[in-house]
């Protein structure tokens, strides 16, 4: 999903209305969607040793193929690997947005992230190969 996609479905995630242009997403809601996607997306990919992630920094690649630092334009995605990389970031965000364990949507939020790393992580594992660890003796 591009950046404005991720906008309207976590919106639709929160029972709240979706703008129909990237432009008319400007409310102070939007904005604070649009922070949190640019954190989900650091995050994920810098907590984590994927195979994929790089060490320049650049976590975002536009519409030509130019690795950037973060999300600014519409059709920017992130590096992480579909369908994984846009249901981690939904979620998260949704998670961050609100942070009430009660509320049977956190819970299933919660379940959805946690189901969308382990299968990145499963196919990362296929893709990239099991860790290979070193033993010494003395």
């Amino acid at each position: 999903m591009n950046f404005f996609q991720l906008i309207n479905a976590i919106l639709a995630q929160m029972d709240l209305p979706q703008p129909e242009t990237f432009d008319d997403a400007r409310l102070p809601v939007h904005t604070k969607i649009k922070d949190y996607i640019r954190r989900a997306n650091e995050s994920i990919i810098c907590y984590h040793d994927w195979g994929f992630a790089n060490d320049k920094q650049k976590y975002v690649i536009n519409e030509f193929g130019e690795l950037k630092k973060n999300f600014k334009y519409e059709t920017d995605k992130s590096i992480i690997p579909e369908p994984f990389g846009s249901a981690m970031i939904i979620y998260w965000v949704c998670l961050e947005l609100n942070q009430e364990p009660n509320n049977p949507k956190y819970v299933h939020w919660l379940q959805r992230y946690n189901k969308a790393y382990a299968e990145l992580n499963a196919a990362g594992k296929k893709m990239y190969g099991k860790p290979v660890f070193k033993i010494e003796r003395d």
